[in-house]
C-alpha cells in the first residue's frame, strides 16, 4: 500500500521528532545528575498515550507513539521510509545499515501502529 490509499500512517522529519523529545524530556543537567530514569510501568502506557494525544498534536508526538508501539529506537523511527513499511502485511523491515547490530530487522505492526 502507499500513502493516501485509505490507511493512515505518519512519518516525520528528524527535526520535528527531536523538538518533541526535547519538550517532553527533562533538562540534560537534571537527567544526567540522577542517573537512569525508571521505565514507565506497563499499566501506565495507555494513560500516557491518551495524554500524548490530548496535549501534543504534532507529527513528533505520533512518532513517539510509533516508537512506543514498536519498541524501536528513536533513530530507527526517525529514519523510517515508506519503502520499509508494508501496511498490508502490517510489518516494518528496517535495513541492516540502520540497525545497531547491522542486521535487518522485521517489526510486526499492531493495528494501533498502522493507523
Amino acid at each position: 500500500m502507499t500513502p493516501g490509499s485509505g490507511v493512515k500512517a505518519v512519518l516525520i522529519t528528524r527535526h520535528e521528532y527531536t523538538v518533541q523529545l526535547l519538550r517532553l524530556s527533562p533538562a540534560p543537567t537534571k537527567a544526567t545528575s540522577r542517573g537512569h530514569q525508571p521505565a514507565l510501568p506497563v499499566s501506565a502506557v495507555g494513560a500516557f498515550i491518551a495524554r500524548l494525544h490530548r496535549e501534543q498534536k504534532g507529527l513528533a508526538a505520533k512518532a513517539l507513539e510509533f516508537a512506543i508501539l514498536t519498541a524501536a529506537r528513536d533513530g530507527e523511527v526517525r529514519g523510517a521510509t515508506w519503502s520499509e513499511i508494508d501496511l498490508e502485511a502490517a510489518a516494518w523491515t528496517i535495513p541492516a545499515g540502520r540497525m545497531k547490530a547491522s542486521r535487518s530487522h522485521r517489526v510486526p505492526l499492531s493495528p494501533s501502529a498502522v493507523k
